[in-house]
């Protein structure tokens, strides 16, 4: 792909390779699963070795296409505030036909591909390479979610490099009078959402999934000025990556991130 790797062995230098399923190889580092303390990982899925002398054309990285992580649901890396450009890496061994394995993938709640089928694209034991720009990411983690249609997503490498660091931060959003927080956040099975009004006035806060569909009002009513707070609760809910939209007196003011976790 001829992007210039930094040392990755002591920090999370960009731009940044994932072996999914796999050991660190050559510039790509190690799979691992997400918590609170990771850098980057998964949750959800399997780690699998490919059978042995199974070999995938099309690539010059024949050795990060010898495992995968099939069935995983979310994948997070912590990258400062920024535009990015991804590649996703994978391959089909198991399926002979198209249609048997088809996946949508999103990044930050953008819909990234929709009804991804390997096989159709590349043919099977053929490496498949997928690059998108311009996301941009403005809460410090990049956040992917793979929704399955028909068997489970799959995926062998993963590649993320900075492009651009002019993203939008949520403190110039956000005027200075206000504050909007979530916290866990991922959360299961519930989280608390906080801000701050300087004066008082009508508030909306509202749900919204990653296809832009209203899910929950949790709150509208006219509120005094200070602290406030309500629970998110995960009743109803999918797993999956949704925003809260907080308006007051009519005016946009901030939407943030929150990630629901099984």
């Amino acid at each position: 792909m001829g992007v210039q790797f930094t040392n990755v062995a002591n920090s999370l230098a960009l731009p940044l390779g994932i072996n999914l399923g796999g050991t660190s190889e050559a510039n790509f580092r190690a799979d691992q699963i997400w918590d609170y303390y990771q850098e980057y990982g998964t949750s959800g899925g399997t780690a699998r070795t490919r059978p042995a002398g199974t070999t995938i054309s099309g690539t010059n990285q024949p050795e990060i296409y010898q495992t995968e992580r099939e069935g995983l649901n979310f994948y997070r890396v912590r990258v400062p505030e920024g535009k990015y450009r991804v590649t996703l890496m994978m391959a089909e061994s198991e399926h002979d036909l198209s249609g048997q394995r088809v996946f949508d993938v999103y990044a930050e709640g953008r819909l990234l591909v929709d009804n991804l089928d390997i096989i159709a694209e590349a043919g099977k034991n053929a490496a498949l390479e997928k690059t998108f720009s311009d996301i941009a990411v403005t809460d410090g983690v990049l956040d992917f979610y793979f929704d399955a249609e028909a068997d489970a997503p799959t995926l062998s490498g993963l590649l993320v490099e900075r492009t651009a660091s002019t993203a939008v931060r949520q403190s110039e959003m956000l005027p200075a009078d206000f504050a909007l927080g979530i916290y866990p956040n991922p959360f299961n099975p519930s989280a608390k959402i906080t801000y701050s009004l300087a004066t008082p006035g009508t508030v909306e806060l509202t749900l919204f999934d990653m296809n832009g569909r209203q899910i929950r009002t949790l709150v509208r009513e006219f509120r005094p000025a200070g602290s406030q707070q309500i629970l998110l609760d995960s009743r109803g809910l999918s797993a999956g990556i949704y925003f809260v939209r907080l308006q007051f007196e009519g005016e946009l003011l901030a939407q943030r991130k929150a990630v629901y976790l099984k």
